[in-house]
């Protein structure tokens, strides 16, 4: 676990396979996430050596919340999300629900998908105001998750999941999005947004111009993806196409794996039916054709 600072207030903490973001302020330091579980929210806790004030979160993914209770129990520190994702957070057994679209069976709740739940949670626009008083910017950049938010402090842009690197790409070639229209748009509003840096969780930091270029594979991989199931849309569920994307992309599936997967084929479905290229019936199934 390593602390870069990026300036005298803003910093980064390391932890190996992520990043999370830290803000200085008089009250405290200021969290932008957290980890995967407590144990990683130690090491954090040791290496800040300062009580943590509050909590923003990017998105409620697990191990983004993770470490949210510890902070909490020890610090009774304040957390706060977008509205669409609140719930998600205080009830952390609906991730892993959503993604298998009923409760969930028991492989799929483990702390990789629904992290220890905290009640002391806050809409993101409550905490607003703190956030202009320290020059913090928000910005909606929703697609990997219902509402994902980035964040801008002194010319840092810390944008979570909402955008991921090569190496990401490469390792998992299929990456989970909840809904990738709303991604794709998210990925425009991110070459726009005035900044000198853009860090994202999974991993990098990177110069505004180079960003160009990770934003540019990142739209390609959305568009292979578009193109790859709409070509599959020829009779097959969604548990089918995704059965057909596992072989395509030789994916060494888990029963994790199959949810994200699944979920993140029918937000590609979603898409392709509002574009006006595939529509739903039902026989034996909801099965996906071409208009």
């Amino acid at each position: 676990m390593k602390i870069t600072d990026l300036n005298s207030r803003f910093f980064i903490i390391d932890q190996g396979p992520t990043y999370t973001c830290g803000l200085h302020t008089e009250d405290g330091v200021v969290l932008f996430d957290t980890s995967l579980d407590s144990s990683k929210a130690k090491k954090i806790d040791k290496v800040l050596q300062r009580n943590v004030f509050a909590i923003f979160h990017t998105h409620s993914h697990a191990d983004h919340i993770g470490g949210d209770f510890f902070f909490v129990k020890k610090y009774n520190s304040s957390v706060y999300i977008d509205k669409r994702e609140l719930s998600f957070i205080v009830n952390t057994f609906l991730e892993p629900s959503l993604l298998y679209g009923g409760a969930a069976y028991v492989d799929i709740t483990g702390k990789f998908l629904a992290a220890d739940s905290v009640e002391l949670v806050d809409r993101l626009e409550r905490g607003t105001n703190f956030l202009d008083e320290n020059g913090v910017d928000v910005y909606d950049l929703s697609g990997h998750s219902p509402g994902l938010t980035g964040y801008l402090v002194d010319e840092y842009l810390f944008v979570g999941d909402a955008l991921f690197s090569p190496a990401i790409m490469k390792k998992y070639k299929i990456l989970y999005i909840f809904n990738p229209l709303a991604y794709h748009q998210s990925l425009n509003k991110i070459i726009k947004i005035k900044c000198k840096k853009v860090i994202f969780c999974h991993k990098g930091m990177v110069d505004k111009e180079e960003v160009k270029s990770i934003v540019e594979i990142n739209y390609n991989h959305l568009n292979s993806m578009y193109n790859t199931i709409y070509e599959l849309c020829n009779g097959l569920t969604a548990e089918e196409i995704s059965d057909e994307l596992f072989r395509k992309f030789d994916v060494n599936i888990d029963m994790g794996l199959v949810n994200l997967i699944n979920s993140t084929v029918k937000g590609y479905l979603h898409w392709l039916e509002k574009d006006g290229k595939v529509k739903p019936y039902y026989s034996k199934g909801v099965r996906w054709k071409k208009v």
